[in-house]
């Protein structure tokens, strides 16, 4: 996660939904820091227990909030707790590390 942007958000918090509103004109969308790649790889890479939590989150933020409507539906077949990933919570999260790991290989 951007440390500048990071900091920014915590000194100006009266000052983000009119900051976000901007961008949002600006860009037509804006994803929260904790759904932004650089946080994801991040718990990945700690192995930290909330990483498919916050994907989960995450995917909903996007569908429903981020573009607004514009998503909508796009990650509705991707199922985190799918027991394809596993049957318990570290197994999914063990393949979705190995995933991760596999796809930074080709693209971090």
């Amino acid at each position: 996660m951007s440390l500048t942007l990071e900091k920014w958000y915590k000194a100006n918090a009266a000052d983000v939904p009119e900051f976000e509103e901007q961008i949002r004109r600006k860009v037509h969308y804006v994803i929260k820091l904790q759904y932004l790649w650089s946080n994801i790889t991040e718990l990945a890479r700690t192995q930290n227990d909330e990483l498919l939590e916050t994907l989960e989150k995450g995917f909903r933020y996007i569908e429903n909030e981020s573009f607004e409507d514009t998503f909508h539906g796009l990650f509705s077949e991707i199922n985190l707790n799918s027991e394809k990933l596993g049957k318990n919570t570290k197994r999914k999260k063990q393949k979705a590390l190995h995933r991760h790991t596999k796809d930074c290989r080709r693209h971090c």
